[in-house]
Parts: C-alpha cells; sequence; structure tokens
C-alpha cells in the first residue's frame, strides 16, 4: 500500500472542515467507518471508537490512548509502528492487517481475533489477553511481557524461537503450537 492510494477522507458523520484531522481527543466517534484513507501518525486521545471499522486504510505510526475500541474491525489495515497503550479492545477482530512493531501496553485485549494474521516484532506489555485467538497465527519476535497467557488460544500458530523464549515462565499453553526449528526461521 502507498500512501497515494488512499484518500484523506474521513468518516460520512463528522462535518467536511474536519475531514483532513489526523487528532482526536475525547471524542465520540462510536460505529465510525475509517475506509480507505491514509491517517499517518494519527492521535486517538481518550476516544470511543467501539464498533468502529477499520477498513483498507493506512494508520502507520498512529497511537490510541486510553480509547476504547470494543468491537473494533481492522481489515486490510496497515498498523506497523502503532501503539495502543491503556487501551480495550474487547472483542476486537483483526484480518488481513499488517502487524509490525506494533505495541500494545497496559491496554485489555480481551475476546480479540488474531487468527491466521502474521505478526513481526509486536509487543504486548502489562496487557490482559482473555480469551484472545491466535489460532493459525504466524508470531516472530513477538513480546509477551508482564501478560496472563492461560486462556490464549495458540492451536495452529507457528511460532519463531524468539517468541517462544519471550513465553517462557508465562502459562501459555502450547501444546498444539508448531514451534519453528532453526531450519525454518533461516
Amino acid at each position: 500500500m502507498k500512501e497515494e492510494d488512499f484518500e484523506v477522507v474521513q468518516p460520512k458523520d463528522i462535518a467536511l472542515d474536519d475531514q483532513v484531522r489526523v487528532k482526536y481527543s475525547s471524542e465520540n466517534l462510536k460505529n465510525t467507518e475509517f475506509a480507505h484513507i491514509s491517517n499517518v501518525n494519527g492521535k486517538f486521545s481518550s476516544c470511543t471508537l467501539t464498533g468502529s471499522e477499520f477498513l483498507h486504510s493506512d494508520f502507520k505510526n498512529s497511537k490510541f490512548s486510553s480509547s476504547t475500541l470494543h468491537d473494533a474491525i481492522f481489515l486490510e489495515t496497515n498498523l506497523t509502528g502503532v501503539k495502543f497503550t491503556n487501551s480495550t479492545m474487547k472483542k476486537a477482530s483483526f484480518e488481513g492487517c499488517t502487524l509490525v512493531s506494533t505495541t500494545f501496553k497496559h491496554s485489555t485485549l480481551n475476546d480479540c481475533d488474531f487468527s491466521h494474521e502474521t505478526l513481526k516484532g509486536v509487543k504486548f506489555s502489562y496487557c490482559s489477553l482473555k480469551n484472545t485467538s491466535f489460532y493459525g497465527a504466524t508470531l516472530q519476535n513477538v513480546n509477551f511481557q508482564h501478560c496472563n497467557l492461560s486462556r490464549v488460544d495458540f492451536r495452529d500458530a507457528m511460532i519463531d524461537r524468539a517468541t517462544q523464549s519471550y513465553m517462557r515462565g508465562t502459562n501459555a499453553d502450547l501444546s498444539e503450537a508448531k514451534i519453528a526449528s532453526r531450519r525454518d526461521e533461516d
């Protein structure tokens, strides 16, 4: 995806003069559709984004802090370098997204769906991940720091050795995960 492939158009419920805005603070953006837009380096602070859809868009290096994203849908969206801090994302789903160097810190991601996604260099720090699914996902250099992984679904996930080492000392059930051999990592 290239930046010129996107229009800088915001949700239809927002006034025309606000169409180019990339910074939102304490706003109710419930059920908003962010489709085919480039919002690189955007900032969402204390926003309600429950039920919002992020579709075929570029949010590279954006920040979501103290925001609510329950039931949010991320479909084929670039989330490279995005930081989610002190945010709640119950039942959010990710499909066909670019998740590279994405950070989730002090956030609640209960019942989220990362099934079949590829996560590279993603960091989960002090997060709640109850009932979250990584079914069939590929995890490369993914760090789970101070996270309870007891009820997380890693069935059929492909996990590299770096990710596996980050998971040592956690209560993750990797019995049905596939751990990459050294040859797979080369």
